[in-house]
Order: C-alpha cells, then sequence, then structure tokens
C-alpha cells in the first residue's frame, strides 16, 4: 500500500521489505476519481511502472503480483500486464467491476 507511512508499525521493523512507491501511473488524470487515496492528493506519493520497479529491484521476472487497487485494475491490466511487457506467472487479485464496460466482466 503506498500510502502508508514507512513509520507505520504495520509495515517498520516487519521481517519483509517495504518499497514506499505505488506501482502504476502518477499524475491527476490517472489518480482522478481514486477513492484509494480517500480524499488525499497524489502529489506526495512515488510512482513507478511495473517495469521501472523489476529495474529498480533487479528482477528479470514476476513469479506472483498481487494487487488489491481499489478500482485501478483496469489500468494496472492495460498498462503493464496485457502489453506483454512483463507477464507475470501467477496473479492474485480483488477486480472492481463497477463502472466498468459490461464485455469485460
Amino acid at each position: 500500500d503506498c500510502t502508508v507511512d514507512p513509520a507505520s508499525p504495520v509495515v517498520a521493523g516487519k521481517s519483509f521489505t517495504f518499497h514506499n512507491w505505488c506501482i502504476g501511473e502518477g499524475g491527476s488524470e490517472f489518480n482522478k476519481g481514486n477513492n484509494y487515496l480517500r480524499g488525499r492528493s497524489a502529489d506526495g506519493l512515488s510512482f513507478k511502472t511495473l517495469t521501472e520497479t523489476m529495474r529498480h529491484l533487479g528482477h528479470d521476472s514476476v513469479d506472483v503480483l498481487k494487487f488489491d487497487i481499489e478500482g485501478f485494475e483496469w489500468k494496472l491490466f492495460s498498462t503493464e500486464i496485457l502489453s506483454g511487457r512483463n507477464l507475470p506467472r501467477q496473479l492474485a487479485f480483488e477486480l472492481h467491476t463497477e463502472g466498468s464496460k459490461p464485455i469485460a466482466v
């Protein structure tokens, strides 16, 4: 969750590495209508594409990509996953269908 403060007890001092950035595109157009931010501005958040994240972490493949991004699944599919650049072996996600195209659900 890229909206979590790295100092929060939810992530601080745990046995995993927390990377404080969002997967996707930043900018007001991408975040327009984003209920996930709960009225907060995305200005202070850092965004990286999946490709940028993989490069930054030194990965050339993804075994499992798990995400719950409150309606932005479609954007991630269209810009990152279905483009075929970095196909994960497995996906685990919560899908929000409200407002989506009927043919897609």
